[in-house]
């Protein structure tokens, strides 16, 4: 039995391991994430300007631009297996200490989502069902009573359609923001810059593209106002998860 007893060890020692690892290297990124938020950018910038120059950039930022798609590689396929785990408390545990993601106690994350750049999202008391993907690089905020469906996708950046290089440019760049009591329901997907206005619901299939007016009931691609919801919405969510494991 004493290989067993090494094995344990080493499994362990390298657990250990990559989740310090990944502790710093999120911390590091949000870090150099608002460094990049903090500068003036303008939406006409010439695309010119944003194409990579080796020739100019440090050995330091040189190395960090090749390690980089590894490390954040590493860090998305860590988020998606640590998302499987059993449990939502377990999760919600590992993605606030570990992946820096600005989450409370509160928040109900099911599983199989996958998170990227978890640190930029913040959000207390919602629910986020099974299979969504956040896509937190430009930034996420959460109102109070938020519920997200089954498999919704949270986009906040895109290629441009019209660029020859098809590149990310300035203005395919935006934060998404969902207020307070919203629905956001089942295979919804949400376009880089949009607000999802408080009360708002997003029926299930639906893209939204354009911002959406409080307490209006949307559907379609794109999606468009159907109705007004209620507006004497009353309901909080609490901290526990309908399916307890996952």
């Amino acid at each position: 039995m004493y290989w067993i007893d090494w094995f344990l060890l080493v499994t362990i020692t390298l657990l250990v391991l990559n989740l310090l690892l990944l502790h710093i290297y999120c911390r590091v990124h949000r870090m150099l994430d608002r460094r990049q938020t903090d500068k003036p950018m303008g939406l006409d910038v010439d695309p010119s300007l944003t194409e990579p120059l080796q020739t100019k950039r440090s050995f330091g930022k040189r190395c960090w631009g090749l390690l980089q798609p590894y490390l954040y590689g590493w860090m998305r396929y860590s988020t998606i297996m640590f998302g499987k785990l059993p449990g939502n408390r377990l999760r919600n545990f590992i993605f606030r200490k570990i992946f820096a993601m600005n989450i409370t106690k509160n928040t109900v994350i099911n599983g199989g989502c996958e998170i990227r750049s978890p640190w930029n999202i913040t959000a207390d008391r919602c629910v986020i069902s099974n299979y969504c993907i956040l896509d937190g690089r430009n930034g996420i905020v959460f109102g109070n009573d938020v519920v997200l469906g089954s498999g919704v996708h949270i986009w906040t950046e895109e290629h441009s359609v019209d660029d020859p290089y098809f590149r990310v440019l300035p203005n395919n760049k935006a934060p998404v923001n969902i207020g307070k009591h919203a629905w956001v329901c089942s295979d919804v997907t949400l376009l880089p810059g949009v607000t999802v206005g408080e009360g708002a619901v997003i029926a299930s299939r639906a893209c939204l593209t354009k911002d959406a007016d409080a307490f209006g009931v949307y559907g379609g691609v794109p999606a468009k106002k159907l109705r007004q919801r209620n507006t004497d919405l009353q309901y909080q969510l609490n901290s526990k998860s309908i399916w307890h494991f996952f």
